[in-house]
């Protein structure tokens, strides 16, 4: 029966090989890839993931292994078709995925245009060409006993290619680090305080002249703003959410000197914003999507819960995505819609609501009663506001072929009902509120202009603008005078922000972080200078 069993296998060699190396490369290489080169975004550890890999990449090996000796078994020309295709397949994937992709948009959610990529589809489609001629020469001079022993050498030097490769990114910084499964639930969401609140809603990617734009359209600035100030001159620390949350709230900057995982850590854990807020017997309550660090958040935030069970399935449908939207030819790399962001829908059924940060689920929650209690109450509220992709119009409709205008429009409707709902409930008054944003939208060099609006407790006046120059750096000692009772005519009265600092780095490489220097205003990118200073994580 061994023997049998043997000379099976032996007879299917090529097959399986061919199947081997696809596994290795697909299932097994490229998850642990994408892992390490977005460990920010992956809310769990490479422990729970790691199983996972090993699984997904076993498994189908030996279905495909098991499909190439029935084949081989039932009919040898099937057979020989099917791994003259599979070698074919296999050499184009691993050029395509390997070494075409220095020109592959990162999948941050922003819309690709496709059709821009006409060299790319070009170079593809002379790779399928090339490598087909070149298999079905090799077949046709030296028949199949050849390309049988061409499988199997190729299989094993791409094995052994990425398995070498495969040192670079599992020593990477961070990447065995261990996480807790954190997560923000819906809990108290509708809870506010009829003695004191302070509030942050904070609505993502929102830039502040588009922002002021939309709203003048509409003639509501003043109405939806009274009593607020506007600060149209504000900078913000990073150009992407990652790096920006924890800094607004703890005002440590990050310059990759640890893994972002521990600093976010620290961050959250010795902000003296929250420290202030504990001294103050504030009841905590954060509602952020990207809670991706195992920091005592659980006992300090009554609406997040340390334990999260993943959604294995959806984890391998994301993954499937952001593999083929790698490995595919640029002729079909459109069909795959593949965000990162859309990890953190990965956590699988609890027995509590799981806020996301969607807009939707957020607007449905404004439409419900309010509860009031006692006490001093804080809320942090992050919504995926005006960030890509484009879907949504100002009634909070979903559409198609929405525009970065549109979802800015559907901001302004949120937080109308937002603000319109604590007038209604009478908790507008005794409320510090915030609105703002983490960062703004528009070129990688344009995004450091977020929207910030502010109303003290009782502060009454017209709407007015600020024309003080505001960095993110100094919202942790406004949000201090903030909770003792100043108003926004005193809050920055201190600062002489005449030079800003600014750190930037690229959506998909984050471990490269360069400075700048803005004098003159956060809209206007010709205004920021670098200063030959970079933060390299090592």
């Amino acid at each position: 029966m061994l023997d049998k069993i043997k000379n099976l296998i032996k007879n299917a060699y090529a097959g399986i090989f061919i199947s081997l190396c696809l596994c290795f490369m697909l299932l097994f290489y490229e998850p642990l890839n994408i892992f390490a080169s977005n460990l920010g975004d992956f809310w769990f550890d490479i422990y729970t993931f790691f199983p996972i890999v090993l699984l997904q990449s076993i498994i189908p090996f030996l279905l495909l292994s098991i499909f190439f000796i029935v084949i081989k078994k039932l009919n040898t020309k099937v057979y020989s078709f099917f791994v003259f295709c599979a070698l074919i397949g296999m050499i184009c994937t691993y050029i395509q995925g390997n070494f075409l992709v220095g020109s592959l948009p990162a999948v941050d959610g922003t819309w690709i245009d496709f059709d821009l990529y006409k060299t790319e589809k070009i170079i593809s489609l002379i790779l399928w060409v090339v490598v087909f001629s070149v298999i079905l020469f090799v077949l046709i001079k030296c028949k199949f006993k050849m390309i049988e022993k061409v499988s199997m050498y190729a299989s094993l030097v791409i094995i052994v290619m990425l398995a070498s490769s495969m040192i670079s990114f599992v020593t990477v910084t961070g990447f065995f680090d261990k996480k807790g499964a954190l997560v923000a639930t819906v809990e108290n969401i509708n809870t506010f305080s009829s003695d004191k609140n302070f509030l942050i809603f904070l609505v993502d990617a929102t830039d502040s002249r588009v922002f002021n734009s939309e709203l003048e359209k509409i003639g509501k600035t003043g109405a939806i703003f009274e009593d607020f100030t506007y600060y149209p001159d504000t900078v913000s620390g990073y150009p992407f959410t990652r790096n920006s949350i924890p800094f607004i709230l703890s005002g440590v900057w990050y310059e990759n000197e640890k893994p972002f995982n521990k600093y976010a850590v620290e961050a959250f854990d010795k902000s003296p914003f929250f420290n202030k807020l504990e001294n103050e017997n504030y009841n905590l309550n954060l509602y952020e999507f990207d809670l991706n660090n195992n920091s005592g958040m659980n006992n300090r935030f009554d609406n997040v819960k340390k334990t999260v069970s993943l959604d294995v399935v959806s984890l391998l449908k994301q993954e499937a995505k952001m593999i083929l939207y790698k490995y595919l030819p640029y002729q079909l790399k459109s069909r795959v819609k593949a965000y990162t962001i859309n990890l953190q829908y990965t956590k699988g059924n609890t027995d509590y609501t799981i806020f996301t940060g969607n807009n939707l689920q957020y607007y449905d929650e404004l439409k419900k009663d309010l509860t009031l209690t006692t006490g001093n109450n804080f809320q942090y509220v992050h919504v995926e506001g005006a960030h890509v992709p484009f879907i949504y119009d100002v009634n909070l409709n979903k559409i198609e072929d929405g525009t970065y205008e549109d979802n800015v429009d559907a901001c302004i409707t949120m937080i109308e009902a937002y603000l319109n709902r604590l007038k209604e409930n009478n908790v507008y008054d005794n409320s510090v509120i915030i609105i703002m944003a983490d960062h703004g939208y528009r070129k990688i060099n344009a995004r450091a202009n977020p929207i910030l609006y502010i109303k003290g407790i009782n502060e009454k006046h017209e709407y007015r603008v600020s024309d003080k120059k505001i960095s993110h750096l100094d919202l942790v000692s406004a949000f201090d005078k903030l909770i003792d009772g100043a108003s926004t005519d005193e809050i920055f009265n201190e600062l002489d922000n005449t030079k800003r600092r600014y750190l930037l780095y690229e959506f998909d490489k984050p471990n490269i972080i360069k400075e700048q220097i803005l004098e003159g205003n956060a809209w206007n990118p010709d205004d920021f200078t670098f200063t030959g200073e970079e933060y390299l994580l090592k």
